[in-house]
């Protein structure tokens, strides 16, 4: 595990702190390479993490194509449920 501290100054002046944690591989892993890998579609990814909601397949699609990032809650079944391949910060793309 390697584990990465940024010191980022933003545009208000207030000092923000960004850790970065990669996986075993020392390479992070996007929710949709993880399910490309394991050949699952939304709604399968869906129920293999135990979301459950309106429209778990189209939230997950959405996870997948960056235009939602997942909150606290789905983000630890995103978690444990890739076995810690895909983490919270692969969700952000700030560097």
């Amino acid at each position: 595990m390697s584990i990465q501290i940024f010191y980022l100054e933003l545009w208000i002046n207030i000092p923000y702190w960004l850790l970065i944690i990669t996986n075993q591989k020392g390479t992070t892993m996007k929710l949709s390479d993880w399910m490309k890998k394991n050949k699952l579609s939304c709604g399968q990814t869906a129920q293999k993490f135990g979301i459950i909601n309106i429209n778990p397949s189209t939230n997950v699609w959405r996870y997948k194509e960056g235009q939602r990032i997942p909150r606290k809650g789905e983000m630890k079944k995103i978690y444990f449920g890739t076995d810690k391949q895909v983490q919270p910060n692969d969700f952000y793309d700030f560097i």
